[in-house]
């Protein structure tokens, strides 16, 4: 088993801590794991991880993902960051999946 395999942790509880969005017609998962979003692909490979530390590791509430943008939002206790895909060239899914 490849290392890049392993999820980073189980789904936090609540009814909201996961939704499915979709780049470029392309969909994807998003979940919270602890104070992290981890983003996956429609093959559920991992693609990102959104690491908490910069929302002072508070952990994540709710995620919600858009069906057209691919914008993820995410609750850290009462503040909601919204995170935008970016396009990367270089990247091994460039032509299908854009980073956030």
């Amino acid at each position: 088993m490849n290392l890049h395999q392993v999820l980073t942790g189980a789904v936090n509880p609540g009814d909201n801590c996961f939704s499915v969005g979709s780049v470029n017609n392309v969909p994807f998962t998003a979940y919270a794991s602890g104070c992290d979003v981890v983003v996956l692909g429609s093959n559920f490979e991992r693609l990102q991880i959104i690491p908490g530390a910069k929302h002072g590791n508070i952990q994540v509430g709710c995620v919600n993902c858009s069906q057209r943008g691919g914008q993820i939002a995410a609750s850290y206790g009462s503040i909601v960051c919204v995170f935008e895909p970016v396009h990367l060239p270089d990247q091994k899914y460039a032509s299908s999946v854009s980073s956030l």
